[in-house]
Parts: C-alpha cells; structure tokens; sequence
C-alpha cells in the first residue's frame, strides 16, 4: 500500500497534539501561571490521589527527571504535598492540596471549553467511539519500537 499522508493516523496525531501544545504553552502560563506539563501532573493526582512521581511519569509518558522538576515546582506553589514512604527511602506520594484542587477546577474548566470547541459537530457516542480507538492506538504503542524496517534489518521507532 503507498503512503497516503491524508490517511496517516500517526501525522495527524502528532499535528492535532502539536497545535494543542503550541495554544497550552502559549495560553496556560498567561491564564493559569502553570506550564502544560505542570497541569498534567495536576491532573493526574486530581484522577489518581496519593500517586508517585514514578506513576505520573508511567501514566503521562513524560521523562521522570521531567515529571520531578514539575513536582517540585508545584509544591513551590502550595498547589501539591508529598508524603515520604516509609518502606521506600526516597518514594514519595503526592496528593493535591486545597489550593492545587482550586487550580485543578479552574484550569479544567478551561481545558473542557477547548475540548468542547475540538469536538464540535461530532456527535456523544462518535466521541465515545473516537476516544476507545485512541486507547486502542495507545495500548499498541507499547510494541511501537519493535518496528523493524526490513530494507535495513534494523530495529526503529516509528
């Protein structure tokens, strides 16, 4: 089958995820004082309560070193607590504290209108279908770097 670029999930996944990031990175840190990863992690502890750095970096797919320079941040801001494991010697688990549940709810408010704006003219159960195809697709990254390119025997990303 010749490439077809109109039909190429991956393009247009990177460009939809390009263009979202590019208005997060422009209109997040004007609106909210956060960057677009610091709202992940927000997020994500607002969905997953008591999570660690390693979890938040498991489930946004963001380097842990990067996820850790976002924790410290936000607990600069008062907006997220850690608590130290006791059976782990440098694990610790973080929760979001009242001021980080207010800036959950506001930016979220935010981030709804834009999906709201994403999704116009597609109907509820074509969105339930769109986001069960995208877990899907994302389910499969997990074998993506096993991709081999046979012309050169060798093992790439896509």
């Amino acid at each position: 089958m010749p490439f077809d670029l109109r039909k190429h999930v991956p393009f247009y996944l990177a460009s939809i995820s390009y263009r979202l990031g590019r208005n997060a990175s422009r209109s997040f840190p004007v609106l909210f004082g956060l960057n677009q990863m610091e709202w992940q992690i927000l997020a994500i502890l607002a969905s997953t309560p008591l999570a660690s750095a390693t979890d938040v970096s498991e489930i946004s797919c963001i380097d842990k070193a990067a996820v850790s320079r976002g924790v410290r941040r936000l607990e600069e801001l008062g907006l997220v607590a850690a608590t130290p494991v006791a059976s782990h010697n440098r694990k610790r688990l973080l929760a979001l504290t009242p001021a980080g549940e207010a800036a959950f709810n506001k930016v979220s408010r935010y981030v709804l209108e834009r999906e709201r704006t994403l999704m116009r003219g597609i109907s509820s159960a074509e969105q339930d279908l769109l986001v069960d195809l995208l877990r899907r697709i994302y389910d499969n990254t997990e074998g993506i770097d096993q991709v081999v390119d046979h012309d050169h025997q060798s093992v790439r990303s896509e």
